[in-house]
């Protein structure tokens, strides 16, 4: 089976994380993980089934990861998860692939701005050194459990909003 569960990855796994512009309610998650379930269970690299996983964290936050030492995936299986994932937008009504915008916590909510709005956020005091950002950068499993995700601004490329 080339799905696994997401925990069973090895760490050095490579890492996609997509940001979804607002929260999916429980109906539109449940839909999507079974869509992306069957599209990950035949996902594969010049014929080969990837060994993958996948997981969705705060209604917002999507993760896929590949076992490297199984399958790498290539550029072709990279752009059969794009061309999914931008059916799921037009589906969902929702962007899922725009990597653009700035993620933080503002008190328990999870908020998205562009990054001109971040640094006028900066500016403003309305965000700080202290405040949580979500870093969707990260490529590897290991800086997920590592912590290397969710962290402060001043532990964080983010700082650089900040004169």
């Amino acid at each position: 089976m080339s799905l696994i569960p997401f925990s069973t990855l090895p760490d050095n796994s490579q890492l996609w994380v997509f940001g979804m512009e607002r929260y999916l309610d429980s109906s539109e998650e449940n839909v999507f993980l079974q869509k992306l379930d069957d599209f990950l269970q035949s996902w594969s690299a010049h014929g080969k089934m990837m060994i993958c996983g996948r997981e969705l964290r705060h209604s917002r936050f999507l993760f896929v990861a590949v076992d490297l030492n199984s399958v790498p995936p290539s550029g072709c299986s990279i752009d059969k998860l794009v061309h999914f994932l931008k059916n799921q937008e037009m589906a969902l009504k929702v962007k899922i692939l725009d990597k653009s915008p700035i993620w933080y916590r503002e008190d328990e909510r999870i908020e998205r701005v562009g990054r001109l709005d971040f640094r006028d956020l900066a500016e403003k005091g309305a965000v700080s050194m202290e405040s949580t950002v979500f870093d969707n950068s990260i490529a590897r499993l290991f800086q997920l459990r590592n912590g290397e995700w969710e962290k402060t601004v001043q532990d964080s490329w983010h700082k650089t909003f900040f004169s």
